[in-house]
Formats: C-alpha cells, sequence, structure tokens
C-alpha cells in the first residue's frame, strides 16, 4: 500500500470507529491508565507529519530479539482532542521476528497528555507517564499484555496534546531487546524534522564533503614534502 493510501486508511479508520463518544484519559506526571478509553481523530483533522513505517530491530546487548516496522503521524485541527492543541499517533505497523511489550515516547514534559487507543488489532492494556520529579513526566508509554507478536500489528495510540508545534523525539520499542528511532515530540512551534531519506542523503554528502576535504590536505602534504 503507498503512502497516500495508507495515510487515508489511517484517517478514515480513527473517524469511523469512535466519531460520536470520546472520552477524557488524561495521563498527569506519575498517573497510570488502564484500561484506556476509546477514541479517534475527527474527520477534519490534517495531518502534519508522519514518519512512514520505520524499521527497527531490538538488541540485548548485540544479540537480535526482534524486528518490524513503528509509524508515527501528527495531526492538527483534530476537534475530538480536548487539549486543542497537536495529536500524535502511533502504530506497530508489522511485527517480523519476536514480539513487542511496551512502547514509549518523550518530550511530553509541560504539555498536557489525554491519551486514548484506536481501531486496530492489539490493543495496549494500559499507558504510563514517567514519575521522574527531574523530568516532568516526560516520557508516556503503552503497555501490551499480551505482547503484539509476529504478523500483528498494534492498535493506534493516540496522545492528545495543547501543544502548538512539533519537533524530533524518540520512539522507544521494548520487550527482550531495545530499539530507539526518531520520531516526533510537542513543541511550542513546529521544528523542522528531515525525513529520513534526507538524513541519510545529508550523512553521505557530509562523509563525501569530509573524504574529500581529508584527500585534499594529504595531497597538499605531498607535494610540500616533494618541494
Amino acid at each position: 500500500m503507498n503512502k497516500t493510501a495508507r495515510v487515508l486508511a489511517l484517517s478514515l479508520a480513527l473517524f469511523f470507529c469512535a466519531v460520536a463518544s470520546v472520552r477524557a484519559g488524561t495521563l498527569l506526571p506519575g498517573d497510570s491508565l488502564a484500561p484506556l478509553p476509546f477514541g479517534a481523530v475527527s474527520a477534519g483533522a490534517t495531518l502534519v507529519a508522519d514518519t512512514g513505517d520505520l524499521s527497527y530491530t531490538l538488541l540485548a546487548g548485540s544479540t537480535v530479539k526482534g524486528t518490524g516496522t513503528i509509524r508515527e503521524s501528527v495531526f492538527s485541527g483534530d476537534t475530538n482532542n480536548p487539549n486543542a492543541g497537536l495529536t500524535f499517533i502511533f502504530e506497530i505497523t508489522d511485527v517480523k521476528t519476536g514480539d513487542i511489550g511496551r512502547l514509549t515516547s518523550d518530550g511530553y514534559a509541560g504539555w498536557a497528555t489525554d491519551v486514548v487507543t484506536g481501531s486496530g488489532s492489539v490493543a495496549p492494556e494500559s499507558a504510563t507517564r514517567s514519575t521522574l520529579l527531574s523530568d516532568g513526566g516526560d516520557t508516556v508509554g503503552f503497555n501490551f499484555h499480551p505482547q503484539v507478536d509476529v504478523g500483528r500489528s498494534s492498535s493506534f495510540m493516540i496522545i492528545r496534546t495543547d501543544a502548538a508545534g512539533y519537533g524530533p523525539g524518540d520512539i522507544g520499542l521494548l520487550d527482550s531487546g531495545i530499539d530507539s528511532l526518531q520520531g516526533f515530540s510537542p513543541t511550542a512551534t513546529s521544528t523542522a524534522v528531515p525525513e529520513p531519506s534526507s538524513l541519510v542523503m545529508f550523512l553521505c554528502m557530509a562523509g563525501l564533503a569530509g573524504a574529500y576535504s581529508v584527500s585534499r590536505r594529504a595531497n597538499s602534504a605531498a607535494q610540500s614534502q616533494s618541494v
């Protein structure tokens, strides 16, 4: 399925499953919420950012414990969002090996977080927000029991904030191994987040520039010695 079709399917699935009634599931720092209330993104919401399917590899030391794909999307104008800001949506799109027991996202310190679950296969049984006084409830996590196992995907995990913008953030995946991927986090104003392909191209260009610089310095040194 191409990106446009996936985005349309995501929007329609969330809309038709729960447009009429949306219950609050507010998480304050240190809170735990179980069971999760059910909710959806409103029909008029606009997709403003999307990671596409990101490949993950769960590692325990150097041992691979699981592989698959994860996706995060950000919507504005979600009238079902009681906090009137951006809505962040996560989905484990495919577990290829191993399983997933917990997904986390950071950057929520200082922001309201109303947490619900949408339609999908395996729903998280609970959501938590970190308790550390030093981080102000920075991390929101979704817990699966049973885990999301091979060949399956998760339900949509929805965090509705009062943030006006978004920037780079971390997505953590945990079970018998761990992995961390770049996603999105709420911010006061939106900042540029490079797409994975753009980031790879930038790193390649930076590497080529570095190699050229080293080569030129080596040639200059060789010429100096021969004079």
